[in-house]
């Protein structure tokens, strides 16, 4: 367990996990092209973005190399690289739900296509063009993999009804 306190002394907890945890293995062996195999010092399990901020600063500060995955399958390698050093998941973040202020459906980084595809259907009677891999996470496919790569520009990418997206950029 990896610990922050915010500036109002709250604290900020994610799982940190290493090699002999049975965890880091199945976030480790999800590679899809196994031309790579990563072998990170350790995985941030986090489930909120309070702890995505604090798993990014730690990595940052202590001059890691991170990657995020959001527990589907990667093409290209970047999760799989051996030279990143942690890996944070964001497969515990799924959450679908309407978001009034903004009037739109918000998903987390972690929901998969499928997660999403079922939530929409349940809850609002509707689904959207998505793909054809229930297990890839909305993490990566809206911020440019899967069908947004191949479409980038055409009218099924998920991408191109993206509202809003919230991003953690490290200082």
């Amino acid at each position: 367990m990896s610990t922050r306190r915010t500036a109002d002394d709250t604290r900020i907890e994610s799982d940190r996990i290493g090699p002999g945890d049975p965890r880091y293995r199945a976030v480790v062996d999800k590679r899809f092209n196994k031309r790579f195999c990563a072998r990170p010092d350790y995985v941030r399990l986090v489930s909120s973005t309070e702890q995505v901020i604090s798993a990014v600063d730690d990595a940052v500060s202590e001059g890691r190399r991170l990657v995020v995955t959001s527990g589907g399958h990667c093409l290209e390698g970047f999760v799989s690289d051996p030279e990143v050093r942690v890996i944070i998941d964001v497969s515990p973040m799924k959450r679908v739900y309407y978001d009034a202020d903004r009037a739109a459906v918000g998903v987390e980084a972690g929901a998969t296509v499928g997660e999403v595809f079922q939530a929409l259907f349940d809850a609002w009677g509707v689904v959207l063009p998505l793909g054809e891999s229930p297990q890839i996470g909305m993490g990566g496919h809206v911020a440019g993999g899967g069908i947004c790569l191949r479409r980038a520009a055409g009218s099924r990418s998920p991408a191109r009804r993206t509202t809003g997206l919230s991003s953690i950029i490290p200082t």
